[in-house]
């Protein structure tokens, strides 16, 4: 968030609050749920100046079958992006894309690809 490495979620850190008001949060993590039926979802509440950045890495180190889609709510539901990733971006352990930037003051998404 807010091109800071320290304020961040990922599987192994899955909550960063800065305080009661400003929280991100991983609700569901792929390498806890062992399928790839129910979406990760990332979750946060405040930082209302703040500017989230998605980024994605392939951890099972294997050529992936399908390519990942993100999918991007607001609040209300609507839907603001759905952006296809070609798996073949994501050939090792090693590489993370960064796929889209989310202004959380206006709900603006930059897809970053």
């Amino acid at each position: 968030m807010d091109n800071d490495e320290t304020k961040k979620v990922m599987y192994n850190n899955k909550n960063y609050a800065m305080d009661d008001d400003n929280q991100l949060w991983l609700d569901r993590d792929y390498r806890i749920q062992y399928t790839d039926v129910t979406p990760e979802i990332i979750t946060w509440l405040g930082f209302s100046s703040s500017v989230l950045t998605i980024q994605l890495t392939n951890y099972n180190g294997r050529v992936l079958t399908q390519d990942p889609i993100i999918t991007i709510h607001s609040l209300s539901g609507a839907e603001l992006a759905n952006i296809t990733i070609d798996k073949f971006l994501l050939t090792s352990e090693e590489i993370t894309i960064n796929v889209a930037e989310i202004n959380l003051a206006t709900n603006a998404v930059k897809i970053l690809l």
